[in-house]
């Protein structure tokens, strides 16, 4: 099986039409168990104001905030004019740095 997933080898596998079904359903399941997880999860985050995740942050600019969302660093909520970011994210952040 090492070899096979090293990509090494040029194999060919025969597998029954009822397995492959399974396996397919068995990672639909996995998949979307784990899109739930991660919805209810979001869900449940606090979200905080630019000002508290400047300040969580060390006292970062609003350029900063700015940048880091242009490269997908740091995504934040937006409700019309109002911007908000989950807590979550920010602490991962603090782990990061």
């Amino acid at each position: 099986m090492n070899i096979i997933g090293e990509g090494h080898a040029n194999v060919i596998v025969q597998v029954k039409a009822e397995d492959l079904l399974r396996f397919a359903d068995a990672i639909c399941e996995k998949v979307q168990t784990n899109t739930l997880e991660m919805l209810a999860q979001k869900e449940q985050d606090e979200l905080i104001s630019k000002k508290e995740a400047k300040i969580l942050l060390g006292g970062v600019s609003d350029a900063t905030l700015w940048r880091w969302e242009k490269e997908g660093y740091l995504i934040p909520e937006r409700f019309g004019r109002k911007i908000m970011y989950r807590k979550s994210e920010i602490q991962g952040l603090m782990i990061k740095r």
